[in-house]
């Protein structure tokens, strides 16, 4: 069972932070580490589970990072507390841009842990508001 999980997360979000900025603003809590360790240590890609977790999600379709592009509702744009989808990732907003236009933003499997730092928000597919219990596909 636990390796069908582990492929299971392999397979539905991979791994690509690819639009994070290298600088840290902050570096994850306690808390977020060890939720990080754990995800890191059955391996794969784990974003979407990850922030399944945050917002107390059970629906396991949302381990997929571009499903989330499907919940709650639009933002309407970059906002703080909306979730920001990529097509291979996905994370939630913490805090307005910089003086550069980043975006403070809190995801798992960013560089194989929890991080809270600024970011692209370039070639981001959807932001949306997502209840903090429930979640519609």
């Amino acid at each position: 069972m636990r390796r069908l999980f582990v492929a299971t997360m392999a397979l539905l979000c991979l791994s690509a932070p690819a639009l994070a900025s290298h600088r840290d603003y902050h570096h994850h809590s306690s808390k977020a580490s060890v939720h990080g360790r754990h995800y890191a240590r059955h391996g794969g890609a784990w974003c979407g589970a990850y922030m399944r977790r945050v917002f107390g999600v059970a629906d396991p379709r949302l381990n997929l990072a571009r499903n989330w592009a499907s919940i709650g509702s639009s933002a309407g744009g970059p906002r703080v507390g909306a979730v920001v989808v990529w097509p291979h990732h996905v994370g939630v907003i913490r805090g307005g841009p910089d003086a550069s236009g980043q975006w403070l933003v809190e995801s798992g499997n960013d560089s194989n842990a929890v991080h809270t730092r600024y970011r692209s928000l370039r070639g981001a597919i959807a932001f949306r508001y997502v209840g903090s219990v429930s979640a519609r596909m």
